[in-house]
């Protein structure tokens, strides 16, 4: 009589016995692989470590390619809307220089185009500050067909909620390729900036609740245009940006006037007294050559300015240097720590870009909206910089006043 149970017994212990050898053997031809998996491992770590050197390679997108656009991010509720407003569409030629705004949602990734700017014409190297839940759309310059480029002196006020513009001022001493910064949620700071035919050293100052202008301590470097700064508290940082060298004569042959990088850093402090009072000095320069129409800002909670982009070589608005050669976009990131008073050379962008007018912020996040890239080809991608993933020399517990 058969014994059912005893039977698989002894079949189990037969391959317990089986796998155990089967087991010993492959363990020990396993060790024979031990440094082949160690450096397959390791090359995957070094893989894994070169591919986040690098910010991750944008996927957000505006519905067109643009640069030279002004741009913005609101709160709205409880989420944030980016928005791009003017600029220069794919050809670059004067008949792409537009007035067409766009926003795009972070909550639901949507990008939609909405109502532009009420102008007739297009325009560049306009800026846009958001202040009490409204947009300013700042100045710029239109380009007639022959090429004539006509500075602009509206602002704009743009009301998210019910998509519409308000004509809020004009620009007493009208500018374009400026730098605008707002301080206490009231005053926008317009910075040096060209002028129709020169550069002006202005600080031209707009107090949003008196609705009156008027003038602050003048910029002390060589009166730029295409320059990049920020705001933290009451202090200002202002970077770079082209300076003209007037027409001369040497040995009885004219030369034009050039049109040249001004490599300077400055820092302002305002006089939270008086408004009109800046105290400006001379910084060190930083990291890198000097840079024209950088993506900048200044990001309160980390006490810092933020630089991104622009290029070492000054341009027409088509992408072509004025000295004839193309221009190429730059990926540096950088940024200024003001209580430590240094520079910071942070990780590069995945994408190199060029013709800014500006760096969008969220709470966590700074945003670059178009702009140019490789062979200066207009962009319709978001390039995200995490707070998170920025090299920060704050110490805990320290603030600006």
């Amino acid at each position: 009589m058969s014994h059912p149970t005893q039977s698989r017994d002894i079949s189990l212990t037969k391959i317990s016995h089986l796998w155990s050898v089967f087991n010993a053997s492959f363990l020990s031809r396993l060790r024979l692989f031990q440094p082949f998996f160690f450096l397959v491992l390791l090359a995957l770590i070094r893989a894994s470590a070169l591919s986040a050197e690098n910010i991750p390679r944008p996927v957000r997108q505006m519905p067109q390619a643009v640069s030279n656009n002004a741009v913005a991010a609101l709160k709205i509720d409880d989420h944030y809307v980016l928005y791009s407003f003017n600029g220069l569409s794919a050809t670059k030629t004067f008949q792409a220089v537009h007035h067409r705004s766009f926003s795009f949602n972070l909550a639901n990734e949507q990008s939609k185009e909405i109502t532009s700017l009420p102008v007739t014409k297009g325009r560049l190297a306009s800026v846009a500050v958001s202040l009490n839940h409204q947009i300013y759309v700042i100045g710029g310059y239109s380009v007639a067909d022959d090429g004539h480029e006509i500075s602009t002196d509206e602002i704009y006020r743009y009301d998210p909620k019910n998509d519409r513009y308000y004509l809020e001022t004009r620009i007493p001493v009208a500018v374009d390729d400026s730098l605008a910064l707002v301080y206490q949620g009231r005053y926008i700071y317009l910075i040096s900036g060209w002028s129709q035919d020169d550069n002006v050293s202005l600080v031209q100052v707009y107090d949003t609740q008196r609705k009156r202008w008027f003038n602050a301590t003048p910029f002390p470097g060589p009166a730029v245009f295409g320059h990049a700064g920020g705001v933290v508290a009451n202090q200002l940082i202002v970077v770079d940006g082209v300076k003209i060298i007037p027409a001369s004569t040497k040995n009885g042959i004219e030369i034009r006037r050039q049109f040249v990088m001004s490599e300077q850093s400055w820092q302002g402090t305002i006089d939270p007294n008086q408004p009109s009072k800046i105290i400006w000095f001379s910084l060190p320069q930083h990291p890198g050559p000097a840079l024209y129409r950088m993506a900048s800002a200044g990001i309160e909670s980390l006490g810092l300015v933020l630089f991104a982009g622009g290029s070492d070589n000054p341009y027409n608005y088509n992408g072509v240097g004025y000295d004839g050669q193309p221009s190429e976009a730059s990926s540096r990131v950088f940024s200024y720590h003001f209580l430590q008073k240094k520079w910071q050379q942070q990780t590069d962008l995945a994408q190199a870009s060029m013709d800014h007018r500006g760096l969008a912020l969220s709470d966590k996040s700074a945003f670059i909206i178009g702009g140019m890239g490789e062979k200066q080809l207009t962009l319709k991608t978001i390039q995200t910089i995490p707070f998170s993933k920025l090299k920060t020399l704050q110490t805990k517990g320290n603030n600006l006043q």
